[in-house]
């Protein structure tokens, strides 16, 4: 039986300012897994998030979800897939003017019409996954990062999506709290049926979490490998892809 494909990225060429970041992007992912994109610093794994998310348009090749490709679609019909993925940030970006129950209820508020208990119901469930609905009430400044990161998790799960979008989800965090990140993510992924892509720098997240990882060069400005960390740790046809699993300083 063939793999529920959900996302598909075929001869995708990111850049910006007439200068090409990335080329020849081909890979697919498959529901349920946990997809982790890494790379050097500047080699463009934000960039290609933002690509296919549809933040940024790329300069050729297809980004499909769901079977849709995203680049060929309009205004309204790329908001009616966004609706079917979740997305969240390096800095948790909730409004600091609203409480952490309000940051959650925004999706809904803005893409359902249900009613304001219904809303309310919602959000203690998906504050009640990420251990946070004891701080419905709270605002931002008055909690951690990482609870920060979590109440922007469970606003990423409000419209019950089938796809997850995490930039840099243990970014500024401690070990301890990035490792309790990480948990939490297979956790829910597990537990939702959800698929999961990620840019992380983080090895300690890809060895632990991720399915596959999909490794960028800045050198060649593709795709170096894509397959199980461990089995590219030791095995990849790229020397970079290995020396960089294994944390390897290789001399000029």
């Amino acid at each position: 039986m063939a793999e529920d494909i959900i996302l598909s990225l075929k001869d995708v060429e990111i850049g910006y300012g007439g200068k090409t970041v990335m080329k020849n992007i081909n890979f697919d992912v498959a529901r349920g897994e946990i997809v982790a994109i890494l790379g050097q610093s500047g080699c463009g794994k934000s960039t290609l998030l933002k690509n296919i998310i549809g933040l940024y348009q790329p300069i050729k090749g297809e980004i499909n979800i769901f079977g849709k490709n995203l680049v060929a679609l309009n205004e309204l019909e790329q908001q009616d897939l966004m609706k079917k993925i979740g997305i969240t940030y390096q800095s948790g970006a909730l409004l600091g003017s609203l409480s952490i129950g309000e940051n959650v209820a925004l999706p809904l508020e803005e893409h359902t019409d249900k009613t304001p208990e219904e809303i309310k119901e919602i959000v203690r469930e998906k504050l009640s996954l990420v251990g946070l609905e004891k701080y419905i009430d709270f605002m931002p400044s008055e909690i951690s990062g990482g609870m920060k990161k979590r109440a922007g998790l469970a606003r990423a799960l409000a419209l019950n999506p089938e796809l997850l979008f995490f930039d840099e989800p243990s970014a500024g965090l401690d070990p301890i709290s990035s490792a309790e990140l990480d948990m939490l993510i297979k956790e829910l992924q597990q537990k939702l049926n959800s698929t999961v892509v990620m840019v992380t720098h983080e090895l300690d997240s890809i060895f632990s979490i991720s399915t596959k990882v999909l490794v960028l060069d800045r050198e060649i400005k593709t795709i170096a490998d894509y397959g199980n960390a461990y089995e590219l740790k030791e095995h990849s046809k790229s020397e970079f892809v290995r020396n960089f699993l294994n944390r390897k300083v290789v001399s000029e």
